[in-house]
């Protein structure tokens, strides 16, 4: 037998000797592992579901004070704006000698 055949035949032998091993040597019946898995997987899934709803609590309390912080940001940038802005518009008129001055100082390309 060459090297291919011999490694193929020990990995079968291996796994059918450890096949009936598990099964003489099993402490519970495969019913009862069987039921046990599935209620180990309800149980996580519960579990999960529960971590999610916690954070989707969180995010809509986060989203919840973000939209307060942008709300209160609104409101301090429009009293600023009331505040210092001026209402008028003789306020914001140019004088053309001011215009021709502030055009001089730019610089040139």
């Amino acid at each position: 037998m060459n090297a291919k055949s011999s490694m193929i035949v020990t990995a079968a032998t291996a796994f059918v000797g450890g096949f009936f091993a598990g099964l003489f040597y099993a402490s519970e019946t495969g019913h009862t592992v069987r039921r046990r898995i599935a209620d180990q997987a309800q149980h996580s899934t519960r579990w999960m579901e529960g971590r999610l709803h916690e954070v989707e609590t969180r995010v809509q309390v986060m989203e919840q004070h973000l939209e307060d912080a942008g709300h209160e940001i609104s409101d301090k940038l429009r009293e600023a704006t009331d505040r210092y802005v001026p209402r008028s518009s003789d306020e914001w008129t140019v004088e053309s000698g001011e215009m021709a001055r502030d055009l001089r100082r730019m610089p040139r390309q």
